[in-house]
């Protein structure tokens, strides 16, 4: 769920409603969250959801989407090409509250005829500076290895 949207002031642009429940495996939203949760966690929601896909490109196998959600955890943001929605790429970060524990994320989405794939480690980094601020001003602890 999007709590808080900072609208871009282009007119053609990725719109996203607040309040609404996604899912947390598809998109780099979820997936940045999904991967700094416990493994138990993980499994559960891989139960659970069956990996129901959202678009030709949400991760259904189970077996790729852990070693996805590793990848992720280590470089310490998310980055996804139309997994939620059709021509939309998405980069997110986890905010952790005082105990490590994530709690949400920072993303950064456009549509995908804007992305340059030369920018991807670049918006990476913002994103992790964005949560890592925001979990700072917010008394959080970021998660340490």
């Amino acid at each position: 769920m999007f709590a808080h949207i900072l609208e871009s002031e282009n007119p053609l642009r990725y719109v996203m409603q607040l309040n609404t429940w996604i899912p947390v495996y598809a998109g780099a939203t979820g997936l940045a969250i999904m991967a700094f949760l416990p493994e138990d966690e993980q499994e559960t929601i891989i139960e659970e959801t069956h990996l129901a896909p959202l678009t030709q490109r949400t991760q259904d196998d189970p077996e790729v989407l852990r070693e996805k959600l590793r990848v992720i955890r280590a470089r310490g943001y998310a980055f996804s090409r139309g997994e939620r929605v059709e021509g939309a790429v998405g980069f997110a970060a986890p905010v952790f509250d005082s105990q490590q524990r994530v709690i949400g994320d920072v993303i950064v989405t456009l549509p995908e005829f804007r992305f340059e794939r030369h920018t991807e480690d670049e918006l990476g980094e913002l994103v992790i500076r964005g949560a890592r601020r925001v979990t700072e001003r917010i008394g959080g602890r970021w998660l340490t290895a």
